[in-house]
């Protein structure tokens, strides 16, 4: 259908031109607000829904074959005027945003591009230099949630503003590093070394670039060459004992983690990798108070929890292991290594009623062949407690012939 064919009213083209100058889906409020009465913006809606060239739902979406047009039409007469109107209201409602959503860093490029299209550039550079500092907090913030998509988004917003910005170059390429994408973070981290080859923060992100590919010897190599420079780099310390502690040198790991210790005792990582190792090496007993150390720095990781729990079990004091285990299940619901110690947990001490409760959510969440069999297997318990051996056992329809078939299955 060609455009002329719509016959579109002055209002319809108007909205139009409003979506087109945005170049991303509004909100109706936010249109209405540019210059609409409410009677005006629903006809103009209902216009341009009837003729399919947008979609209506949350958000106001132009289609983008019809965008495209109505964008290049602006640039025929003087748009500044609307663009300005337009960033006004998008303004307002920045405001009115958490820093840390997918919304605002959405609407933020969108606000700075409209200021300066509309020749605003004071006001669309002094909108970016408030809000730099703010932005780059969040960015951090959302990288230590591990919400590392939404982080980048961010990242490059202030790099935008300042390619040079150090901080915000050194987590784009741990962002990179996140998502095993080696050759982006090393085209990142040679381009920063020709600037400060010795910066100790760049030495010390490539080293953990290593140990995040296992690459362990080159990890600990850089950790090795920051601490010759700064003995007490406290990340140096602790992932130099990370490290060690994966080439099986638990003793050296611990020396480098009560080296950290004397000067950062907050770190929950270092004492959960403390506990770590003192597990491995069967020292239970400190095990278990280190982990706890962890836990009361960190309470709402998940991770924390479940050490607790399974080293309490490995001490066979499962009954307490359990509300540790219910805890850490209620801080990551949707993984598998919450989800499966506290079943088995519920069998070893015979509550088979809670442990079969728990079996929808095992398979739900059961995404790996090795954990779906550990989920048959945890199936397979709790039809042999309840002496239903012929019962069906999973999907495929497997059957539990007799409980000697188990203990073989559940032994290996």
């Amino acid at each position: 259908m060609m455009l002329r064919d719509l016959d579109l009213a002055p209002l319809s083209e108007r909205l139009m031109e409003t979506l087109a100058l945005a170049g991303v889906p509004l909100l109706g409020s936010d249109i209405a607000e540019t210059g609409f009465s409410d009677e005006e913006f629903q006809r103009a809606i209902a216009q341009c829904a009837a003729a399919g060239i947008i979609t209506a739902t949350t958000k106001i979406e132009a289609h983008p074959m019809f965008q495209e047009f109505f964008w290049h039409r602006l640039h025929r007469g003087d748009y500044k005027e609307q663009a300005i109107n337009l960033a006004d209201v998008l303004k307002k409602r920045l405001f009115t945003l958490q820093v840390e959503t997918s919304d605002y860093a959405e609407l933020l490029p969108v606000i700075f591009r409209l200021y300066a299209m509309g020749g605003n550039l004071a006001r669309a550079t002094a909108l970016r230099s408030d809000l730099m500092g703010e932005l780059q907090a969040a960015a951090i913030n959302l990288y230590n949630r591990r919400n590392y998509d939404l982080a980048d988004s961010y990242i490059d917003i202030v790099l935008q503003s300042d390619p040079k910005n150090w901080t915000m170059r050194l987590y784009k390429a741990r962002v990179k590093v996140r998502h095993e994408d080696w050759a982006q973070a090393d085209k990142i981290f040679a381009e920063m070394s020709l600037e400060r080859p010795n910066d100790v923060g760049l030495v010390h992100a490539k080293g953990w670039r290593f140990l995040r590919e296992h690459k362990l010897t080159e990890a600990l190599n850089l950790f090795t060459d920051v601490l010759s420079r700064r003995p007490f780099h406290i990340a140096s310390l602790r992932d130099a004992a990370e490290c060690l502690y994966q080439l099986g040198r638990n003793e050296e790991a611990l020396q480098f983690l009560a080296k950290a210790k004397t000067r950062e005792s907050e770190d929950a990582y270092i004492f959960d990798l403390e506990s770590r190792i003192l597990e491995d090496m069967g020292k239970l007993d400190e095990a278990y108070k280190a982990a706890q150390r962890a836990m009361t720095r960190d309470p709402y990781k998940a991770v924390m929890h479940h050490r607790i729990g399974q080293i309490l079990g490995k001490q066979n004091r499962t009954a307490e292991a359990i509300p540790y285990f219910q805890r850490a299940l209620e801080l990551d619901a949707d993984a598998f290594p919450q989800v499966n110690p506290l079943t088995s947990a519920y069998l070893d001490i015979g509550d088979v009623d809670s442990a079969a409760e728990m079996l929808d959510s095992l398979r739900a969440v059961a995404r790996t062949p090795i954990n779906r069999s550990l989920a048959d297997q945890a199936v397979a318990r709790v039809a042999l407690a309840r002496g239903e051996y012929e019962k069906p056992l999973t999907s495929s329809n497997a059957r539990l012939p007799c409980p000697a078939i188990f203990f073989r299955i559940s032994d290996s």
